[in-house]
């Protein structure tokens, strides 16, 4: 099932015509996407024992999670960071398959096509929560030009 899921996820992606296909409506960036995880740690464990971002949704080890994120969050956790770039960067050499490993296009490999897509989803993810966070006022900052302006002038009027 995970394999007709992934298959599905990626013809929504490439909108390949005439084929099965699956993909969210939820957004129109085309870095934000479905992912496909078996909860199976390879080790006999569950990933997640809660569905991921939904406090109390119980998981097990045999259910396949299909959730939107963005293109490189391999955890699932909401954010492409330092987590994520460790799992692609761990999975890279032994080139375990899937999602929470960094097939992000879901081509069997990871490579550099992978890369690219977590590096710009994390460029991309970055411009936006830093346009969303607070701006400082212009007074302030006119005040502290002002000052520099004239610690400058004072400078030159001395010959340093």
């Amino acid at each position: 099932m995970l394999n007709d899921l992934t298959l599905w996820i990626r013809n929504g992606r490439n909108l390949t015509p005439n084929s099965p296909a699956l993909f969210s409506s939820d957004s129109p960036d085309p870095l934000f996407v479905l992912a496909a995880v078996l909860n199976d740690d390879g080790n006999a464990s569950p990933l997640f024992t809660d569905f991921p971002g939904a406090h109390g949704i119980p998981v097990s080890i045999n259910d396949i999670i299909v959730k939107s994120a963005w293109l490189g969050d391999a955890n699932l956790d909401g954010v492409v960071n330092a987590d994520d770039y460790f799992l692609i960067d761990s999975n890279y050499i032994p080139q375990k398959p899937g999602w929470y490993n960094g097939d992000f296009n879901y081509d069997g490999v990871i490579n550099g096509d992978d890369y690219f897509l977590i590096d710009s989803a994390f460029l991309a993810q970055s411009a936006r929560l830093a346009a969303s966070a607070s701006v400082p006022e212009p007074a302030p900052l006119f005040l502290l030009a002002l000052i520099a302006l004239s610690l400058l002038r004072s400078r030159f009027r001395r010959g340093w």
